[in-house]
C-alpha cells in the first residue's frame, strides 16, 4: 500500500472516530437537531479540504479574530504539537 493510500486510510479513520464521537455527545447532551447537522456538513468540508490536500504542500491557515473556548484552544495545540510521523503512528 503507498503511503498517500496508507494516509488517506489513516484520515478515514481519524474522521469515522470523530463522528462516532459526535454521536456520543448527541446521546449525552441536549443539542438541537440542527446544531448536529451543521457539525455534520462542517466535518464532511473539513474532511473533503483534507483529502484535497493530501497532494498539495501545506499553506499556514489564516487566523481568525474570534476568540475560541479554551478547550478548543487546547485541541488545536495538540494537534499542531505532534508531527504528521506521530498521527500515523499505530497505538499498539
Amino acid at each position: 500500500m503507498s503511503e498517500q493510500s496508507e494516509f488517506r486510510r489513516t484520515l478515514a479513520t481519524a474522521f469515522e472516530e470523530v463522528a462516532s464521537l459526535l454521536d456520543g455527545m448527541r446521546e449525552l447532551y441536549p443539542i438541537p437537531d440542527e446544531a448536529i447537522w451543521d457539525m455534520a456538513r462542517a466535518l464532511d468540508r473539513i474532511h473533503e479540504r483534507a483529502c484535497t490536500r493530501c497532494n498539495e504542500p501545506q499553506q499556514p491557515d489564516e487566523e481568525t479574530d474570534c476568540p475560541d473556548h479554551p478547550a478548543i484552544l487546547f485541541l488545536h495545540a495538540q494537534i499542531l504539537s505532534r508531527g504528521v510521523e506521530d498521527h500515523l503512528k499505530p497505538e499498539w
